[in-house]
């Protein structure tokens, strides 16, 4: 099955991640601390796959939505500030209201 799995992704070997990506983890998730992730976060790897990321590590855990519940919803919600409707349509008027 890996192997099958191998051969339909080949294309796909060097590709990166092109479009706008935040990542937010807890400095303490074993999913950093596990592998080498957070020394391919940390060095500049993670960025070279995924071109227009955005990494944000906080004190925390692995539920670090919940641990840090506001702190998570202020990254994302300012991450999505910078996608306004003027900046994705930059000649788009706002409504008249």
């Amino acid at each position: 099955m890996m192997d099958t799995n191998w051969r339909l992704t080949a294309p796909w070997q060097n590709a990166k991640i092109m479009v706008p990506t935040k990542f937010i983890c807890g400095d303490k998730d074993t999913g950093l601390k596990s592998f080498g992730t957070e020394h391919f976060v940390k060095s500049g790897a993670f960025k070279s796959v995924v071109p227009n990321l955005d990494v944000v590590v906080i004190e925390g855990h692995h539920f670090i939505q919940q641990e840090q519940a506001e702190r998570v919803n202020s990254e994302i919600l300012s991450y999505f500030d910078k996608f306004t409707e003027r900046d994705v349509h930059p000649n788009h008027a706002p409504e008249d209201k």
